[in-house]
């Protein structure tokens, strides 16, 4: 059948999909990041799909919708009943035996109910197939969400480290001045402080980026190893006109209206069938029955009357259940849009900000730190000017960091909205309305 077929595809997908990124990363003995190895974003998403409980759950749900699919299509089993006993004639003389009776029961179903059971059980596996979709959507985006945050904050740690190697030089020069009387100690205590206020920062980004680690590997769903490094993709800034385009099919390739479409579809397949059993239920009956001398064949049917109940109740439910999962869909798609809309203005506003602390600032804090330590080499200014002139310099690049960070974050949130990581990994079956 063809909702078979899907799941076939959909495991099928995954199991290529495993192969082809075994093969390509051939140094890694598995596709669990090893320690001291590089790790990629599709390595980490792969691992992810292996591994992640959530998503070995979600697929069982798959493998539970289509056996009731096959429920569904079920037919109803014929009942036998056979009877035995004594038979007794009055007169007396006459002779005694054993009678005889069986008879076979088979109900019989209107072709509208069943036909809308079984689309109804249809369309409940597609939007289960969807629900699994979505799932990895969500699994996958925030894989590459917690790999963005490690990465800037792995830079942050850097751009802290190259500062306090900085500070140390400084404090080294400052410390000759002063031994020499060319400064006051004061410039001295003013280095070391600012020293052990950039160590402090600098365990504080550690601990940070540790913290980031450990949520990536529960995301993962695997542990990752302390010495964690993930190869920078080839393109890291988001495509402005791609982005567009997401966000104007989003309603075409979100998987969660995917699943809610077809859930509303299966909702009111139900009411179908519950408004088509309020027919009388008819049952056809064969029976024979053997006595003494004679025998019976009889044949005929049997019908249960809907007069005291019309299934009043059960077309009422469905019925509700069906505009309330219509009314769902409609929240859900102007929530999402809502959502969309605003992570591509997020990163549209990103992207500026990276571009100008990249283009302007950046390069005027590094030129004047450049001054203000050359101005203090040869004594024509103070300390402070230069400690100033780093603390600007910092503050510059964790600005770009954070930045960046937002770029990525609203770009991926974009990306997982529009389905993007559902559609790259997943074979499924084509939305039908």
């Amino acid at each position: 059948m063809i909702f078979h077929s899907r799941i076939a595809l959909i495991l099928g997908a995954c199991l290529t999909l495993g192969a082809n990124a075994h093969a390509a990363d051939a140094p890694a003995t598995e596709n669990k990041p090893q320690a001291g190895s590089y790790a990629t974003l599709e390595g980490l998403q792969q691992t992810a799909l292996e591994y992640s409980p959530l998503i070995g759950a979600e697929r069982l749900s798959v493998s539970a919708a289509q056996a009731r699919q096959l429920i569904a299509r079920a037919y109803p089993n014929p009942n036998l009943e056979a009877l035995s006993g004594n038979s007794r004639l009055r007169p007396s003389g006459a002779d005694n035996g054993r009678a005889r009776e069986y008879t076979v029961t088979q109900p019989l179903e209107w072709p509208d109910a069943r036909s809308a059971r079984i689309a109804s059980a249809d369309a409940s596996l597609d939007a289960t197939q969807f629900g699994t979709a979505l799932l990895i959507n969500d699994v996958l985006s925030g894989v590459r969400l917690r790999a963005f945050e490690w990465m800037i904050r792995q830079e942050e740690i850097r751009n802290l480290q190259d500062s306090l190697q900085l500070l140390e030089q400084m404090r080294q020069r400052v410390f000759v001045r002063v031994d020499t009387g060319e400064a006051a100690k004061s410039d001295l205590i003013r280095a070391d402080a600012e020293l052990l206020s950039m160590r402090a920062k600098l365990s504080a980004a550690r601990a940070n980026a540790n913290s980031v680690r450990l949520l990536l590997s529960e995301v993962v769903g695997t542990p990752l190893p302390d010495d964690l490094t993930i190869q920078t993709p080839a393109r890291m800034k988001a495509d402005m006109g791609e982005a567009l385009q997401k966000l104007k099919t989003l309603e075409d390739t979100n998987p969660e209206l995917k699943q809610r479409r077809r859930e509303v579809a299966a909702s009111r397949l139900r009411y179908d069938e519950q408004v088509a059993l309020r027919k009388p239920t008819v049952r056809l009956q064969a029976k024979r029955q053997t006595e003494l001398d004679q025998s019976l064949n009889q044949l005929g049917f049997a019908i249960d009357v809907p007069i005291f109940d019309r299934r009043t109740g059960q077309v009422r439910q469905a019925k509700a259940e069906a505009d309330k999962s219509e009314l769902m869909l409609q929240a859900r798609r102007h929530a999402l849009t809502q959502q969309a809309s605003s992570a591509y203005a997020r990163l549209e506003a990103a992207q500026r900000q990276v571009e100008a602390l990249e283009t302007g600032v950046l390069k005027q804090a590094q030129a004047a730190l450049a001054v203000a330590e050359a101005a203090y080499r040869y004594g024509e200014r103070g300390i402070l000017d230069t400690l100033d002139a780093q603390r600007v310099l910092r503050a510059v690049l964790a600005d770009l960091a954070q930045a960046r960070l937002e770029a990525l974050t609203s770009s991926t949130e974009l990306d997982r909205l529009a389905g993007v990581y559902a559609n790259a990994y997943l074979a499924f079956p084509t939305d039908k309305e």
